[in-house]
């Protein structure tokens, strides 16, 4: 998923701050891990209820997504060190590294 496919989707990640019909947040939350078992007719009758949880469920998509594809980021920065080995190696045979002034 890249970034665009994030912001093509951010509208849908919008919760109202109102209570849905009663319910917090966190009662929600707590529904939805618990695999939305047993169901709850409170919660499943009511449209802004289940529009919460949609959204939770699409945000808690997104944030897996964007976990994954920082760990697989972290894993190539391994280009880092090549580069700080390269100047390493440079500095220790008596080479000049000139750095441009990018201000």
């Amino acid at each position: 998923m890249t970034g665009d496919d994030f912001a093509d989707r951010a509208w849908c990640l919008a919760v109202e701050r109102d209570e849905p019909n009663g319910h917090t947040l966190d009662e929600l939350s707590a529904y939805l891990d618990a695999g939305r078992t047993p169901p709850d007719p409170s919660i499943e009758g009511s449209e802004a209820c289940r529009q919460a949880l949609d959204a939770m469920e699409r945000l808690r998509i997104l944030a897996q997504a964007m976990l994954e594809q920082d760990a697989a980021s972290a894993a190539d920065a391994s280009w880092v060190d090549r580069i700080l080995d390269a100047i390493a190696s440079d500095a220790s045979t008596g080479r000049s590294a000139s750095v441009a002034d990018r201000t």
